[in-house]
């Protein structure tokens, strides 16, 4: 007999957890880490660390897809976090999402948009690289969060 394997953890089918869940909750996590303390801050006192002393009544964020909210797959999944963020936010967050975005010059434009149309957070399901980056750094008191980015400034 081998006992190579004696030791390891062997979990029930019922552990597990499929890749679609794990970026649902990764949407919310990150939804909730950054809609989050912009919340409280509106609830309650100015000694929230990390949040300006201005209190927001509603946090506005926008989500920008790549493709439909309804393809099976990475775009469906973040909009099932945008929606989470609405049922566990309730009235302290305005949200929208703008579907089938791809990558050429009007994207820029469309970021920069979104940043006028006042959201004070905006998500982008994939890489859009340096068409986010260059809206970000023209506007610091937005914050954008690209989920599989690699380009960062300091609201990205």
């Amino acid at each position: 007999m081998n006992n190579d394997h004696a030791n390891e953890l062997v979990l029930p089918p019922s552990a597990s957890i499929s890749r679609r869940r794990v970026l649902q909750l990764s949407g919310l996590g990150v939804a909730g880490a950054i809609v989050g303390p912009a919340v409280l801050a509106a609830c309650g006192s100015d000694d929230v660390v990390g949040v300006s002393t201005g209190k927001l009544d509603k946090v506005k964020a926008h989500w920008v897809y790549i493709g439909p909210p309804d393809d099976n797959g990475w775009t469906e999944t973040h909009d099932l976090g945008r929606r989470a963020v609405e049922a566990a936010l309730g009235d302290k967050v305005e949200t929208g999402f703008t579907p089938n975005i791809f990558f050429d010059a009007s994207t820029n434009q469309l970021f920069q948009q979104l940043t006028d149309d006042g959201n004070d957070i905006i998500f982008a399901n994939t890489e859009y690289s340096q068409l986010l980056s260059d809206v970000a750094a023209a506007n610091p008191g937005t914050k954008y969060v690209e989920c599989n980015g690699h380009n960062y400034t300091a609201n990205t």
